[in-house]
């Protein structure tokens, strides 16, 4: 026989209705892990819930081991493909291994069943299940936010009501819209007279649509589904709208509306505004889709208005009579796919939501710590540092990266520096001030030149790192904008120093350069708002472009490295997690503080809010502050409710008491603190099971099945338990091979 079927069957009883369920996997027949590839699944004609699907495949492509994954989505309106359609990944399952199957020698009588039914997102008794992330360059994917005093209504009567919110996204190319509420149907029905049109009188209501009016109608739509987070509840997870919408309190509520387009530019979306109704009988015959409640109002968000990737626009709530009634507040944010992205749709290898449970991590701090404002042994985020605190047993090491002015991805931990070009100084020898002066570093710069009384004084300028390109970063004598004279490490290095020991290393060095056994903590600065009305750094790089020059060095440089990414910007952890799907993301919180001034955005504000932002936003965990921790904390438990991993910042981790308090008692994931392994030795985990992993293999000799020897005799005390897997895995592949020799 030259051809062989293989059945999947998977149950899966929550998809929705315009919903389908596909499978993906290692061989060319289900995709190569591409999700675009994929095959989609049909609905068993007996159960509903049952998903079915055989591939035919040629003896010479059948493997010994094939391994798949499945995921839920749907297709969207595509004007570049050839087919005219796009695959949008809904969930899919994020087990950092995915499911495999063995064939055997009885399987090859031409029908291969898969394991039985699979339950989607179970395997081996563990349920894991992730959004999907933009797999198309078509695909972007856009937050509509509503909180503080977002509603204002012009007349007292209109204020004193409870308004219940709904928010439906249309095409404005079409004089009807997608229905995802109304129909029962596996592709639901387009054929609904859009409510915009009406509004507007762009529809006589009495005309009725010619039959040839149907073919303008694209077969999918240009949009998703648009569903609700509220981070201010108890429940922040995204889940459908109600078709009346939900009780939005002014001033206390923050909701969320997130929904994928495949164009942008025609879509726009209708907030309506509905009311309990005083007479429920009168309400529903006047809005029987509606009962018990009446529309009061509605406002548009047209695609105009959305002229950046964040921003706030302001729009004008409207009576039935087209009457201004007020005004709503909209928050939006725009997230669009990576450049150059076709790699990165692989459902191969996950870690995004992957933490393994171990002993807590310990993580230095900049490398061997905070060495411009407080004393260390190495000037912070360098390769040096990096490396030094690896050396002293660090099992990560937490750095900082920015995008200098010719967007190069360099380690440093503030925005701003402190510049000076002197004529001449006693401190700097001849080669120093050849470097300092020179051509292009005075010529960007010559209008920050000033000369002292004395031919001598040093004048300093803060300059955005932002605004300067790394030439000039390591030309110029630059200082730390807070530097100090007690004896701190200043910015500048001096003209002898070594490579590895110099400031503004690039993420490409640190990724060369640095052991690849610590894993590395990058935390992505981006410049926030205070609430003391300042900003971080004014008139930044456009978020999307600037993660995507980082993502790229990570991609093209990181090889195995362990990765965490982290920020002290939602957002920023939010594009992070939707750009890809490979590295997990912590978000990084302030919580409620006496030591800084917060940041403006409420989800930071306090740890109960970061912990609700992680959990809606499906990333791995929060890094909270120790202060607010010490202080109390409720958050950490609930974070663990949800099943979130959790780190520790903060300088009150330079007592090992706090150290040990945060390790011990709290059981956090990870805590990272100054002058790693100064105090104590210790030494790298992972670098610990390696050696581990390389003695039980010198122990056994040559890879075969020994007797006093089996790997199923290793036992937790001989062998750290993270790579007892590993283990149980050579030895079974073992017997097999020992079976096939015989």
């Amino acid at each position: 026989m030259s051809k062989y079927t293989i059945n999947f069957r998977v149950h899966y009883k929550k998809i929705k209705k315009w919903e389908r369920m596909f499978v993906v996997g290692s061989i060319d027949k289900l995709g190569n892990w591409l999700p675009q590839n994929a095959v989609e699944m049909g609905v068993d004609k007996d159960d509903p819930s049952l998903w079915i699907a055989k591939i035919e495949i040629d003896k010479d492509q059948l493997t010994e081991c094939i391994s798949f994954r499945y995921f839920t989505g749907y297709y969207l309106l595509s004007e570049y493909n050839n087919n005219g359609r796009i695959v949008i990944v809904s969930l899919w399952e994020s087990h950092i291994r995915p499911r495999k199957f063995i064939l055997k020698l009885d399987d090859f009588n031409g029908i291969i069943n898969v394991n039985g039914i699979h339950e989607f997102g179970v395997l081996e008794g563990k349920l894991l299940i992730n959004h999907g992330w933009l797999v198309n360059k078509e695909q972007s994917e856009i937050y509509l936010r509503i909180h503080g005093e977002a509603l204002k209504f012009f007349k007292v009567h209109h204020k004193n009501k409870l308004y219940y919110i709904k928010v439906t996204p249309f095409d404005l190319r079409y004089k009807e819209e997608y229905s995802y509420v109304s129909s029962d149907k596996l592709i639901p029905n387009w054929r609904q007279s859009s409510f915009y049109f009406k509004i507007t009188d762009s529809i006589d209501e009495e005309s009725v649509l010619q039959e040839n009016d149907k073919e303008i109608l694209p077969q999918f739509p240009t949009f998703s589904n648009t569903d609700v987070a509220i981070i201010s509840s108890d429940s922040p997870e995204y889940n459908d709208q109600p078709i009346s919408g939900l009780l939005f309190n002014n001033k206390d509520d923050y909701f969320v509306f997130r929904t994928t387009t495949s164009s942008l530019e025609n879509l726009a979306f209708r907030f309506d505004f509905f009311v309990k109704a005083d007479n429920t009988v009168k309400a529903i015959r006047k809005n029987p889709t509606h009962p018990g409640y009446h529309r009061l109002a509605t406002a548009i968000c047209m695609p105009s208005s959305i002229t950046g990737t964040i921003g706030d626009i302001i729009v004008p709530i409207l009576a039935p009579n087209q009457i201004p009634i007020g005004q709503l507040t909209i928050d939006y944010f725009l997230i669009k796919p990576i450049n150059n992205a076709d790699q990165l749709q692989s459902m191969e290898n996950t870690y995004a939501r992957y933490w393994k449970k171990r002993k807590t991590v310990e993580i230095g701090h900049r490398g061997m710590g905070n060495s411009y404002t407080k004393k260390a042994v190495a000037r912070e985020n360098t390769v040096f540092s990096l490396e030094k605190a690896y050396k002293n047993g660090a099992d990560f090491v937490e750095f900082d990266v920015q995008l200098t002015k010719d967007k190069i991805p360099i380690v440093y931990h503030d925005f701003h520096v402190k510049v000076h070009v002197a004529k001449k100084s006693d401190y700097l020898n001849a080669e120093c001030l050849t470097r300092t002066s020179s051509s292009s570093s005075i010529n960007s710069l010559s209008g920050f030149m000033k000369k002292g009384d004395d031919n001598s004084e040093i004048d300093y300028h803060v300059l955005a790192i932002k605004d300067l390109k790394l030439k000039q970063l390591r030309l110029l004598h630059v200082e730390h904008k807070e530097s100090t004279t007690d004896g701190s490490t200043q910015v500048v290095e001096m003209c002898d120093e070594d490579e590895d020991k110099r400031p503004f290393p690039t993420l490409i060095d640190t990724l060369e350069k640095v052991n690849t056994d610590v894993g590395f903590n990058i935390e992505i600065k981006y410049p926030l708002l205070l609430k003391d009305g300042t900003h971080e750094c004014n008139y930044y790089f456009e978020r999307n472009e600037f993660i995507d020059v980082i993502l790229q060095d990570i991609f093209e440089h990181a090889k195995d490295r362990r990765i965490v990414f982290s920020s002290f910007d939602p957002d920023m952890c939010t594009i992070i997690s939707q750009k890809q799907n490979k590295y997990p993301v912590l978000f990084l919180c302030v919580g409620e503080t006496t030591r800084y001034t917060p940041f403006v955005d409420i989800r930071s504000t306090t740890s109960d809010n970061g912990v609700n932002f992680a959990y809606s936003s499906k990333i791995l965990g929060v890094n909270f502050h120790s202060e607010d921790l010490l202080r109390n904390p409720e958050p950490k438990y609930r974070g663990d409710k949800f099943g979130l991993v959790s780190f520790v910042w903060g300088d009150d981790l330079n007592n090992k008491k706090n150290v040990d308090y945060f390790k011990y008692v709290l059981n956090v994931d990870g805590v990272i603190y100054d002058r790693i392994g100064e105090n104590e030795p210790r030494q790298n985990i992972f670098l610990v099971a390696k050696e581990a992993r390389k003695a039980l293999l010198s122990r056994c000799g040559t890879p075969c099945v020994s007797k006093t020897h089996s790997f199923n005799t290793v036992t937790n005390e001989e062998v750290p338990p993270e790579i007892l897997n590993v283990i149980k895995s050579m030895d079974i592949l073992m017997r097999r091979q020992s079976h096939q020799e015989k």
